[in-house]
């Protein structure tokens, strides 16, 4: 079978694609599927590049960021030289489309009773070269009070720093500093149900299988 690689933690606040990614890890592998997951360490992420150091020496931090991405390199060591099929998971407010892509996504239908409007009901796998980004949908909340105003501060004096350098950026997007997905909400438990994470992982299985039939065919 095919070799998979399922990376999460690209933005830490996004609990539930590593909770998806780590099940979907179990079900792809009992399909018979080598299967690694690559947690990108918090040290690696945005989340602390922005938040380390003073404003200046984040808004540095960040442009390097930019060109060394962790997630990134992930994906490159795996499609690029190891030839896997890699799968970057993420998860957006249910409320809100997805980042777009120069490709256009492949959705499908949760086809899970709780969703009720056509937004949230689509899981999104956006195709680049050998790799995908799965968007799953999610609730988010507010950070803790005592954190959300120190935030929103230290986000505007990076911004600032940034902006400094003559250049613009989509990593100091407030919801990944300011917004958190609460494994432990009572609203977030019809984006856990066992059939999402059994839906990511089928659509996964078909891809892998389609790719097996493509490579047969090439001389």
């Amino acid at each position: 079978m095919a070799k998979v690689v399922l990376i999460w933690n690209e933005h830490p606040n996004e609990n539930l694609a590593g909770y998806h990614a780590r099940r979907c890890a179990k079900l792809l592998s009992d399909m018979g599927h080598e299967v690694v997951v690559e947690k990108v360490p918090f040290e690696k992420t945005i989340q602390h590049v922005v938040l380390s150091g003073t404003p200046k020496e984040a808004a540095r931090a960040l442009a390097d960021y930019e060109r060394k991405c962790a997630a990134t390199a992930l994906m490159k060591k795996y499609g690029m030289m190891q030839r896997a099929t890699v799968f970057n998971f993420h998860a957006t407010p249910a409320n809100e489309k997805a980042r777009s892509h120069n490709n256009p996504p492949h959705k499908f239908s949760i086809g899970s009773e709780p969703f009720a409007d056509a937004l949230s009901s689509e899981i999104l796998f956006l195709p680049k070269g050998r790799n995908y980004y799965v968007d799953v949908p999610a609730t988010y909340h507010p950070v803790a009070p005592d954190l959300l105003e120190g935030r929103k501060k230290r986000l505007e004096q990076v911004q600032g720093e940034f902006t400094s350098f003559g250049r613009a950026t989509r990593n100091l997007h407030p919801k990944y500093f300011l917004e958190v997905n609460k494994l432990g909400a009572p609203e977030q438990e019809k984006y856990m149900d066992p059939a999402i994470t059994m839906k990511i992982a089928n659509e996964i299985h078909q891809i892998l299988e389609k790719g097996k039939r493509t490579n047969k065919r090439k001389p």
